[in-house]
């Protein structure tokens, strides 16, 4: 565990890509990151339009306006359909949801409790870095 760990510290010091990690809670980043269920609605992912005024995702808005929040968190990945997963493509490929660009110190990991081909997609799984167990 304490090799997981380290190696996580360093893939997260450098920032390269997003990285995947089963087995962690993510309450553990509760401090430093912005926490994203999985199940979360496209609209509440993306943004919305209410009263002709383009309206921030909250996670979006939580992230921007703490600066102690340096991290985003997909939580349980696995629990929702691999076809879903698809909505998370954007923001892990290209660091941005439609025009909002994540800025380039904010790291991006992924939690998911079964990590296998028939719980993640293929394309959202070759755009991560995956420590394994």
């Amino acid at each position: 565990m304490n090799d997981k760990i380290e190696m996580l510290g360093q893939y997260l010091k450098a920032n390269i890509a997003p990285i995947l990690i089963s087995n962690i809670p993510s309450s553990l980043f509760n401090t430093i990151a912005v926490i994203i269920p999985s199940n979360i609605s496209k609209e509440d992912l993306y943004g919305k339009i209410e009263n002709n005024k383009f309206e921030y995702p909250k996670w979006y808005n939580e992230l921007s306006s703490n600066s102690k929040k340096n991290m985003i968190i997909v939580d349980n990945l696995s629990l929702i359909p691999i076809d879903e997963q698809l909505k998370f493509h954007e923001l892990l490929k290209y660091r941005k949801i439609g025009d909002l660009k994540i800025k380039d110190n904010i790291m991006i990991m992924v939690i998911s409790d079964k990590v296998s081909k028939e719980t993640i997609n293929k394309d959202i799984y070759s755009l991560l870095v995956h420590i394994e167990d």
